[in-house]
């Protein structure tokens, strides 16, 4: 049973999957957040993968349908139900070795609170209730802040180092000829 949950995470070779998992920045440096959901559930993969595109416009959203865990991303929607095998708890394990920086959400329509505890205790940060939409609203929330602390993050970053710089001449050239213009067109009158 083991062998059998540890090669559903790992994948049959024992390693992770090699999809080329796409960047967080395009070619001019906006801020696309990575989201991957893990659910055995085709439709429910497909209407949260719609619904997160519009909540995050911009953002990669892959999907899956079987318990694999795949590095790079940024936030990882994770089912506990496997065809009744519970594998949230080992799944949340590996995105902690991989990405211990992403933010967990467990995707469930059923858990009970002891379950509940243990998926905390295991690196969980929200629970999705896939039963209802009104009802994850603290879990959409928690997402969107994550998400806007990244992006703030990843835009301090491009106005460090040579982008910064750059940007910054730019700005001082835009204001420097907006005062010549000023000046020139005082003089001519």
């Amino acid at each position: 049973m083991i062998d059998n949950i540890e090669n559903r995470i790992f994948g049959r070779s024992g390693t992770f999957s090699k999809r080329s998992v796409l960047e967080t920045r395009d070619i001019e440096g906006a801020f696309h957040p990575k989201m991957l959901i893990v659910d055995d559930d085709p439709v429910v993969t497909s209407v949260l993968a719609q619904n997160f595109k519009v909540i995050f416009p911009g953002a990669v959203v892959s999907t899956t349908n079987e318990p694999i865990i795949e590095p790079g991303y940024d936030v990882y929607f994770l089912d506990n139900d496997f065809d009744g095998s519970l594998m949230a708890k080992s799944l949340i394990k590996s995105v902690r070795e991989i990405e211990p920086e992403a933010l967990v959400v467990a995707l469930s329509a059923t858990l009970d609170f002891d379950t509940l505890r243990i998926l905390i205790n295991c690196g969980c940060n929200a629970v999705y209730d896939k039963r209802s939409l009104e009802a994850s609203v603290e879990a959409r929330r928690i997402v969107r802040n994550y998400v806007a602390a990244l992006k703030e993050r990843h835009d301090s970053k491009l106005d460090s180092g040579f982008g910064g710089i750059v940007r910054s001449m730019r700005g001082l050239l835009f204001e420097w000829n907006r005062r010549l213009d000023v000046q020139l067109q005082d003089a001519g009158n």
